[in-house]
């Protein structure tokens, strides 16, 4: 299972499927869970991208052909840019920005764990 902790204080813990966005639409993916940002400049799209943890525990994310796209930091620069229909895995530590809004990642605990 892996958290998500937003610079606004927002905090998601991942262990599935997952749509991230000011307001994910749940018709895109039957049975996935809705991560609702806030986001009073609507720089982050309403379904903006997915989220999932696979079987082996990795956290993977695809941009959902979002406006302001997603972005996965380098060192201090942001420089991995997400494209839709690619999914990209994100490692603990890493800093993740949808729009102009960012989230932290970390590993609470290994998937089979969390089953």
């Amino acid at each position: 299972m892996y958290q998500l902790t937003f610079q606004n204080g927002q905090v998601f813990n991942v262990d599935g499927f997952c749509l991230i966005g000011r307001n994910p639409d749940s018709s895109v993916v039957e049975g996935a869970k809705l991560l609702v940002v806030d986001d009073s400049t609507k720089t982050v799209s309403k379904t903006h991208a997915a989220l999932a943890v696979t079987g082996n525990g990795q956290l993977l994310i695809e941009d959902l052909e979002s406006t302001n796209g997603t972005f996965i930091a380098g060192d201090e620069e942001f420089e991995k840019q997400v494209i839709n229909g690619d999914p990209v895995e994100i490692h603990e530590n890493e800093r993740v920005r949808l729009g102009d809004i960012y989230f932290d990642v970390i590993k609470i605990s290994d998937y089979t764990e969390a089953q």
